[in-house]
């Protein structure tokens, strides 16, 4: 740079780190005056997508030099890694694409005289298991359907947390008579001659148990 410059002299100014371009100063009588595009931020590209997750600009109105990305899980995925973001720099997107993974719901465990369709083991977000009795003269206590939740939770009607049961068994204890045994309470029938499942016995509901 000199001291002093001329009237109609002129000066290429390149552009700083992470802009492009050049432009051009000219000393019009005593004042500098710029011409050209001038400089421009350069461009990253695009980002990248993370599967099962959203991304906005937070810094900047496009993916230049400066601006910044944030990324966020959709409902029901959580974040894996430990950055959820990426910056813009001289060298392109720094980091690396966040990894975003479904939400895992807690092992269910059941006895071996339960049908299960499913993985009650080892299931995430949107993962359905079905429960039944291998038996028929069993009966489930509890659900006969869940489901993986948003939160990593298991839902259904009539969950409360439990894994399902097979329970129930039939004795009899005299002529013409047979208890049926169930989880929390018994029904004792007149059968004459002829034999009753436990299906038919359950409609009778809880107002025919005895003690």
């Amino acid at each position: 740079m000199e001291d002093v410059y001329t009237d109609t002299r002129q000066v290429r100014v390149g552009c700083k780190v992470g802009f492009s371009g050049f432009f051009k100063l000219i000393c019009e009588n005593g004042v500098w005056k710029s011409k050209g595009a001038g400089c421009q931020a350069r461009s990253c590209g695009h980002p990248g997508d993370a599967p099962f997750a959203d991304f906005q600009l937070v810094n900047g109105t496009d993916f230049v030099f400066g601006s910044k990305v944030l990324y966020i899980c959709q409902k029901g995925y959580h974040m894996v890694s430990r950055r959820n973001h990426r910056n813009c720099m001289m060298g392109g997107w720094d980091g690396a694409v966040p990894v975003c993974e479904a939400q895992q719901c807690p092992a269910i465990h059941v006895e071996s005289n339960v049908k299960v369709i499913g993985d009650p083991e080892e299931a995430a977000f949107g993962n359905v298991v079905l429960f039944s009795c291998k038996q028929s003269s069993e009966v489930l206590n509890g659900p006969l359907e869940v489901y993986c939740d948003e939160t990593g939770r298991w839902s259904g009607i009539g969950w409360t947390g439990r894994s399902p049961r097979c329970e129930g068994s039939e004795k009899k204890v005299g002529q013409g008579w047979k208890v049926i045994i169930l989880a929390n309470f018994r029904v004792m029938i007149s059968i004459p001659q002829q034999r009753i499942s436990l299906r038919q016995v359950l409609s009778y509901g809880r107002d025919s148990s005895v003690d």
